[in-house]
């Protein structure tokens, strides 16, 4: 697949904008990440993010390809599923059950898609003024199980009941479908403090517009149809 943009970047003549993840950081993450953090291949979603950003850094800076990398916490909001908050977190609303996958006071970063989107078209427009390939953080919200939760509660104007992921359970799971393994691969992240540091963008493109989570949230809920009746985004 990297080849393949490569290839596309180069008859065209295109910059590619790549959504990088945390992964790369591997059990070595913590709060505060920058962008020169070392890196860590200490689990197999990191070494196939790190040797896919160090292909485009070497062939694709080689070819006269420009790539920027715009790394990001856990993708949410938007109109697609497929996120950790409609399969976990908020998978069982109708039921008024929030569900948490790691300690409630673990901070957590989480990128609103909408958001995210902006700081994209942002680095486009400075895109010129940077090298063959270069890496940014996009700090998003950093919140906790129980900030999240507040958050939500507020959103939908009610209590909810929180509830944990069992982990062991979805282990056991993963002996036998593949996906769940994957899942519970990602089990260190919920119980890692972490979050990114976005200075480096804002001193390019200037401060970035931030929605506040319980707007996010309440936007979220009512795009993928989540909770039990449509919830209004009137403030």
């Amino acid at each position: 697949m990297a080849e393949n943009v490569i290839a596309a970047c180069e008859a065209t003549g295109a910059t590619q904008l790549l959504p990088g993840n945390v992964y790369n950081f591997g059990h070595g993450i913590r709060l505060g990440m920058t962008e020169d953090m070392p890196e860590s291949p200490s689990t197999s979603k990191a070494r196939v993010r790190i040797a896919m950003e160090d292909l485009f850094k070497r062939r694709a800076a080689a070819a006269g390809v420009q790539t920027l990398v715009l790394r990001a916490g856990d993708f949410y909001g938007g109109t697609k599923p497929g996120s950790w908050l409609d399969l976990f977190i908020l998978a069982k609303l109708q039921k008024d059950v929030f569900t948490w996958p790691g300690p409630m006071d673990a901070p957590h970063a989480f990128a609103y898609l909408p958001d995210l989107a902006q700081g994209f078209v942002r680095l486009a427009q400075a895109r010129r003024r940077l090298p063959a390939f270069d890496s940014f953080h996009f700090a998003g919200h950093t919140l906790s199980g129980a900030r999240m939760m507040a958050a939500t509660e507020i959103a939908l104007g009610r209590r909810l009941q929180r509830r944990g992921v069992p982990w062991t359970l979805l282990r056991a799971g993963g002996l036998f479908v593949p996906i769940l393994r994957e899942v519970a691969a990602m089990s260190y992240l919920w119980q890692t403090p972490h979050s990114l540091d976005g200075r480096k963008l804002e001193a390019l493109v200037g401060p970035l517009a931030t929605t506040d989570p319980v707007e996010a949230i309440r936007q979220a809920v009512a795009d993928q149809s989540l909770d039990r009746s449509p919830v209004s985004t009137a403030a």
